[in-house]
This record gives structure tokens, C-alpha cells and sequence, in this order.
């Protein structure tokens, strides 16, 4: 079972969505869990490497598990807020700062809806 992290950022009352490189399809951003990693770490660390962010996780949402896209998963949700640095997309397309009720305009990843649904 693949387990990964997705962190929902919020800065100033806007949330962060960023399009996939690889389809047309939107998430919150994240990413796959490194062998001894804790989710919590593995959410900073990947906002660092894909979005050059440092970000301050403030709790757990929850955990979201099915199979997307064909691959078994465990998705660890968290609330974070920007901590420093300048936005560089290094994998993906585009990025939007969106109010809440603004995200389920866009087609978001299959987990990702979930936790906008059960979370948000």
C-alpha cells in the first residue's frame, strides 16, 4: 500500500491547490512517504522540494485510504500554514491561493476530494 502525505496550506483565508504535471487533474500538494519517515515530516519535506515553502503543520486532519488510480493508498491529511519562502513550481504545472468555495470548480485528484469533502 503506497502511503503519502497531502498538506491543505492556507495563507491568508485562501487555500492552496496545485495542477498536476502529469494530467489536468488538481491536488493539494504532497507527496510519497520515505522509508522512517513520519507523515508529518514527510509534508514539509516535500513542500520544500516541490514548492520551495516552508510550512508550519498546525494538526492532522485525517486520514483518507482507497484505491486511486488503480494503486492501493493511505493519504495523511494535514492543516499547515506558509512559514517562509518564495513559490517555485518544480513539479507542477500551476498553483491558485482559492477561498474555500471556490476549489470544487476545479477537478481535483480522487483522494483530494475526499479530504475536501470529509475535512473541509
Amino acid at each position: 500500500m503506497k502511503k503519502a502525505t497531502a498538506a491543505v496550506i492556507i495563507h491568508e483565508d485562501k487555500i492552496l491547490i496545485a495542477q498536476r504535471a502529469k494530467d489536468d487533474f488538481w491536488e493539494f500538494p504532497g507527496g510519497k512517504i520515505d522509508k522512517g519517515e513520519t507523515p508529518a515530516e514527510c509534508i514539509v519535506r516535500e513542500m520544500k522540494e516541490e514548492l520551495n515553502l516552508r510550512i508550519q503543520v498546525k494538526r492532522f486532519l485525517g486520514l483518507v485510504e482507497g484505491v486511486y488510480r488503480g494503486i492501493p493508498m493511505q493519504v495523511f491529511a494535514f492543516l499547515a500554514a506558509v512559514d517562509g519562502g518564495d513559490m517555485t513550481l518544480h513539479v507542477h504545472k500551476a498553483a491558485k491561493w482559492l477561498k474555500l468555495n471556490e476549489i470544487n470548480k476545479y477537478p481535483l485528484v480522487e483522494e483530494d476530494s475526499v479530504i475536501l469533502k470529509e475535512f473541509l
